[in-house]
Parts: C-alpha cells; structure tokens; sequence
C-alpha cells in the first residue's frame, strides 16, 4: 500500500511540474503570438491600377508606355521637399527618380526604396513592409509630362492599404 501511495505522489509531482512549467509558458507563446501580429501590422498591401492610355506624353501621342513608379520610406521629408519643390526642383525630381537610397549618403533620412514597372492596362499590387522609423512614403512616378502636383503622393503616417489609379500623367490616390 505504502508503494502505492508513493508512485501517486511521485505521479502527482510529475503532473505538478509539468502544469507549473506550462504556465511558465504561456506568457512566452502569448509574447510570441503578439510579435508575428506586430510583423504583420507593420506590412501595408500597396496596388495599382494603371488605364490603358498610360504616360502619354501629349494630346497627340496615341501610344501608352509603362510606367516607371519609386516608393520611398521617409524618417523626415524636408530634403525631398527641397528637391521636390525648391529652387532646382526638375533636376531634384530626376535625383529621387533614381530610386537609389545610396544617393542620399549624407542624408539619414532614407529608410527603404522600392522601384516599380507597371505596364498600360495592368495592375500590380505589392505587401511592402513598414520599417519602424518610417513616417513618410513618398511615391513618385516617371511620367513623360511631370506636372509634381500630380506625379508625386505623399502620405503620412499611420498607414494603411493603399489604392492608386494611374492615369496618363497622374497617380491618383483613391
């Protein structure tokens, strides 16, 4: 009897360990589960939608071109509004058209790039994933008229999906 009483207590202890350790585990995987959504909430889905009658460089040209689009993550955007708008500002839209975060290697301000080609009646949709320290993306297209008030699109953070109509000279955000 006594050796049964002794295997139940050594059962008992057993199964004490094992619900205090899995306990023990509970805030870990309740932890783990929390980062994958905070993965997950920091990817934003970005889609285009171009018309057929994309990039036409004026009232008589009759043949759409693809599209050359550059999405940048932004911690500032004062140096690109400077090229955007300032004094230089063609020659500055040509610079941040290159798409490349190198170019900027005085400039902490670049987080990410992503470069984009859309064909004429087509649509592209990308997951891009929002670094931490980013508070700006600043898209900008290569059409062949660069009218800024309607190539360029600046959003501020938070973000949120987003959905863009291209048109013949224009990113349109809907």
């Amino acid at each position: 009897m006594r050796n049964i009483i002794e295997r139940l207590m050594f059962i008992c202890f057993i199964l004490l360990f094992f619900i205090f350790s899995s306990c023990k585990l509970i805030p870990e995987l309740t932890k783990t589960i929390s980062e994958i959504a905070n993965l997950k909430s920091n990817t934003i889905n970005i889609s285009f939608k171009a018309i057929p009658k994309l990039n036409l460089c004026g009232p008589n040209d009759h043949r759409p071109k693809t599209l050359f689009i550059c999405i940048y993550q932004l911690k500032e955007i004062h140096r690109f509004e400077e090229l955007t708008y300032g004094e230089e500002s063609f020659a500055g839209i040509d610079f941040i058209l290159n798409c490349d975060k190198t170019e900027f290697y005085n400039d902490d301000s670049v987080i990410e790039t992503k470069r984009l080609l859309i064909d004429p009646d087509s649509s592209i949709s990308i997951n891009m994933e929002i670094q931490s320290d980013a508070k700006y993306l600043y898209i900008v297209g290569n059409f062949c008229i660069m009218e800024k008030s309607k190539i360029i699109q600046i959003i501020e953070k938070p973000f949120d999906d987003l959905k863009f109509l291209l048109k013949s000279y224009e990113i349109k955000k809907l």
